[in-house]
């Protein structure tokens, strides 16, 4: 149980994903959004946020995670006074691409790949659906693939047709891709 986060800490999680926090640098690698690194994150972004208003860099490589961890993560850099540059350094999937949403500016160096799906939830009872009763996991699966399509569509720029398009199944997009829908501004 860490107190405080200090620059230079590494705090690593049960499936060896890990926070890196060097100068004004973050580093976001492996299976990444979860509860714990999602914590992590917040603490990591609060001490160098209070510590100046001088820009952030977040680099990413991440296959994504859970919705919840992955709003906590976005919410944490939105209220950030720092300037946040997210860059994507091998691939950004799932919640990765929404965390990166958040940044002022996005960028992914060339043979990034970038991954949007819709929200995946637990499996649902044959006879859940068969007696017609409605279930709490439909009813949060639909609420947070709005938040998806909403975030989506006001940091890219697209229709909301075109997003939910990309999230009605496994988009797969190359970095140049990715720029071409606005999903980053600038390719390294």
């Amino acid at each position: 149980n860490q107190k405080l986060l200090r620059k230079g800490d590494t705090i690593m999680d049960e499936k060896f994903s890990y926070i890196s926090v060097r100068g004004r640098t973050i580093y976001l690698d492996g299976e990444i959004i979860t509860a714990r690194v999602a914590k992590d994150f917040f603490k990591a972004m609060i001490l160098l946020d209070c510590d100046s208003h001088e820009p952030i860099t977040l680099y990413i490589d991440s296959p994504g995670g859970f919705f919840s961890a992955a709003m906590n993560m976005y919410d944490a850099i939105a209220d950030s006074r720092s300037h946040v540059t997210g860059i994507v350094t091998c691939r950004a999937e799932s919640m990765a691409v929404i965390v990166l949403q958040a940044c002022d500016k996005k960028k992914a160096y060339a043979h990034s790949s970038f991954r949007l799906h819709g929200v995946l939830f637990e499996q649902i009872s044959l006879n859940e659906i068969l007696m017609g009763e409605k279930s709490s996991n439909i009813a949060r699966a639909i609420k947070e693939q709005k938040e998806l399509i909403r975030i989506l569509e006001a940091t890219t720029k697209n229709s909301s047709e075109i997003v939910t398009k990309w999230l009605s199944k496994d988009t797969l997009m190359s970095a140049y891709e990715a720029h071409k829908n606005r999903i980053i501004d600038e390719i390294l």
